[in-house]
């Protein structure tokens, strides 16, 4: 039995709303531009640190927040005749999973991850239900594929989601989410694979500047380790 329930059903709402976001961004987006800002997760959680946590962020982060919220604009060119709504959304579900993932440290450390997930996704789940009785977003499955695709997202997913959550309880959120971003050369190569996109002119130099901002948390980090205050 869990006591901090309602910390873990806040987190699977967390999750619910971002998958939402995210797989509604994919509809009207490229993979790999979405995923990009969705990628950005690294910067949310640097910022949700300080609220929930209690963490300093010193001028290092905040400089590096600040890239990468400047390559989240040029990813999404605001200015262009392209741009929509839509592209929102991929940086709400960056939001959704931050939350969760801060909010991961707040548990007892007595409290078995497997636990902390098991709720989790409970509440994610109740939360799907949700969404699609009042979106009316059901669409019935068709074919045996479909299934195992959507079998295999799970488990990926599932096990991606336990490995953060046992990462994150581990470190300081600051210390561990710039990492997710090499997950974006994955994203391009997805994109690839699966949906013959490349859509390298949409992404650069956006793309930089996220991956920039993440490694200069990274180095800040290195840096701070050492006890100057230069690099707080």
């Amino acid at each position: 039995r869990l006591v901090q329930w309602k910390l873990a059903i806040a987190r699977g709402s967390f999750v619910a709303i971002a998958q939402y976001c995210f797989y509604l961004s994919l509809i009207h987006m490229e993979f790999a531009t979405a995923s990009t800002i969705a990628f950005s997760g690294a910067l949310f959680v640097t910022l949700l640190s300080i609220p929930i946590l209690g963490h300093r962020v010193g001028i290092w982060r905040w400089l590096a927040v600040g890239t990468g919220f400047v390559g989240i604009v040029l990813v999404m060119r605001p200015d262009t005749d392209s741009f929509n709504v839509y592209a929102l959304l991929p940086a709400c579900a960056a939001l959704g999973y931050a939350a969760s993932s801060v909010t991961a440290q707040l548990f007892a450390k007595s409290v078995p991850t497997a636990l902390i997930n098991l709720y989790a996704l409970a509440g994610a789940l109740t939360g799907a239900v949700m969404l699609v009785v009042f979106t009316g977003g059901y669409v019935e499955v068709e074919t045996y594929q479909d299934w195992l695709w959507l079998l295999a997202m799970g488990v990926a997913g599932g096990s991606a989601v336990f490995c953060l959550v046992t990462a994150y309880r581990l470190t300081a959120p600051s210390n561990l989410a710039p990492f997710e971003y090499f997950s974006i050369p994955f994203a391009f190569l997805l994109g690839w694979m699966f949906f013959d996109e490349a859509p390298f002119h949409r992404l650069v130099p956006g793309v930089f500047l996220i991956i920039g901002g993440g490694l200069l948390i990274v180095w800040r980090e290195r840096k701070a380790k050492t006890g100057d205050p230069r690099y707080d």
